[in-house]
């Protein structure tokens, strides 16, 4: 049996959080919001959802909390150089999530966010998107008693270190 590439690295990864989390809920009346997204989709002709929503909610509040948008580096805090939102998006019907990352979200209307998304979306679907078929193949062969290893060494390298693994 085939595990699927997501399926492999969650059960490579799954562990107790290693780094800072907030976790919490809220009731909202969303009725303005809903109403919002509707004349927007209307207006601009986009796939508005309330995703889309929070997202843009999600980089505001980081705009205006400065000290929330940081990553932990050892010890210490580390302020991040921009304000990015990473949305998971589902491939072969479900079968697959890959992820986009929205650069510079809290300086990009809604609509533009949705787009953006739309768009990403569609070549992840779709096929055409070469990162994600580089991933996928390197994920394909990786044993899943080293992948677990190698993603925490990845993200390491590439948000600890800035390095450009793409290569």
């Amino acid at each position: 049996m085939k595990i699927q590439g997501w399926r492999k690295i969650a059960s490579a990864t799954w562990g107790r959080p290693r780094d800072p989390q907030i976790y919490g809920d809220m009731e909202i009346d969303a009725t303005a919001a809903l109403a919002f997204i509707d004349e927007a989709r209307r207006a601009a002709a986009v796939p508005l959802t309330v995703t889309h929503l929070v997202g843009k909610a999600v980089a505001f509040a980081l705009a205006e909390n400065v000290d929330l948008n940081v990553k932990m580096r050892g010890s210490k805090f580390v302020s991040r150089d921009g304000i990015d939102i990473f949305f998971i998006v589902s491939a072969d019907k479900g079968n697959e999530l890959s992820g986009v990352k929205i650069a510079g979200a809290d300086r990009k209307a809604v609509v533009e966010i949705a787009r953006e998304l739309a768009e990403r979306a569609a070549r992840i679907r779709s096929g055409e998107d070469v990162e994600l078929g580089k991933t996928k193949k390197v994920i394909g062969i990786t044993p899943v008693r080293l992948l677990g290893f190698t993603t925490r060494i990845a993200a390491w390298l590439t948000t600890d270190l800035r390095l450009d693994l793409k290569r």
